[in-house]
């Protein structure tokens, strides 16, 4: 998928108020030569942004877009999470919100910083994959951690951020969700987001987490693009909420409050205190799955996880437990991923 150049930001900035636009307006706003405009509009439609062009030769969006915003997103934190997350930070554009924390000064222990964009470029899920997100109908936010040395075991992490997602959806309406192990949130059975855990640890034995989601917000008929990307059937939350969908800085603010809640509640009490809430949510115990390594694949029943969040797996007879990061899972007779 392209990338959006520098004016992509801007353009949608102009866009965002749902009225149409000509592009030589679109031009003297920013400065720039109409056919720049032009330019960048048909690369940000071919990334999934959801325009047309009217009769009038202007361009609007499908729909008004509510820009992030950093003071909105802080006004929606729980006094908890303005004290565990030190700061939070809207960029217009970035390759990657994961990869942007990891380049920035590492938070006190305890503690975290988020980070949120309008348009991101290059975004990673497991395994080397692309995270494709069209602009404006996704949510692209990462959120780092500082876990103190004395947590020694890290085991379920990702597991448990999964756990928090679904709490702030849960409490902002959102039915029918569950956890596709290790680290996909779906709704009945459709794929709505993905999480990605990158850590490092320092000399000292503290441990240095970003935590990355992607959630569909309205992904329109870029969704077809969103099945060649990930192989399978996604959904977004304007489907599943067509009698209106929250406000996107409400939105992240809600998922900010859920995670910093439950990375507190994992630094304190590990995957243990989270497992049966995990258990809960859990869209593939008693099913037959398919396990693919690298160059190996096990076919078996999904059992559930561990006390270390291993997928425990039966196989002619045998529990193998599948450890997170080296298998991805495939529903049998199904094609998602």
């Amino acid at each position: 998928m392209p990338g959006p150049d520098d004016h992509g930001y801007g353009l949608i900035r102009c866009l965002a108020d749902g009225n149409c636009h000509s592009a030589l307006e679109l031009a003297l706003e920013l400065g720039i030569r109409e056919e720049e405009v032009l330019g960048a509009l048909a690369t940000l439609t071919e990334a999934g942004l959801r325009l047309k062009q009217t009769q009038a030769d202007g361009f609007q969006l499908t729909q008004p877009l509510e820009l992030l915003q950093a003071r909105r997103i802080e006004e929606g934190l729980t006094q908890e999470s303005r004290r565990l997350i030190q700061t939070v930070d809207v960029l217009e554009q970035v390759d990657s919100t994961n990869a942007w924390l990891q380049g920035q000064a590492k938070c006190d222990p305890g503690h975290g910083r988020a980070c949120l964009a309008e348009l991101q470029t290059a975004g990673r899920g497991r395994r080397g994959r692309k995270w494709l997100a069209p602009p404006g109908g996704s949510l692209c936010l990462s959120v780092s951690w500082h876990f103190p040395a004395n947590l020694s075991d890290m085991s379920g992490l990702s597991l448990v951020c999964g756990v928090a997602v679904v709490r702030a959806l849960e409490g902002l309406g959102v039915e029918n969700l569950g956890l596709k192990w290790p680290n996909d949130l779906t709704w009945d059975g459709r794929k709505l987001g993905g999480l990605l855990v990158e850590m490092r640890s320092s000399g000292s034995g503290a441990v240095y987490v970003v935590v990355g989601l992607g959630l569909n917000l309205n992904l329109g008929a870029y969704a077809e693009e969103i099945v060649g990307g990930w192989g399978g059937e996604p959904v977004d939350l304007a489907s599943i909420l067509p009698g209106g969908m929250p406000g996107r800085n409400m939105l992240a603010a809600a998922l900010l409050n859920a995670l910093a809640n439950v990375l507190e509640e994992f630094s304190r009490l590990g995957f243990s205190a989270l497992r049966p809430e995990w258990e809960r949510l859990d869209c593939l115990r008693g099913r037959t799955v398919n396990v693919h390594g690298e160059d190996w694949t096990l076919r078996g029943t999904a059992l559930g996880v561990d006390a270390a969040g291993a997928l425990r797996l039966v196989v002619d007879g045998k529990v193998i437990d599948c450890v997170a990061g080296e298998v991805s899972v495939r529903l049998e007779n199904a094609t998602a991923d």
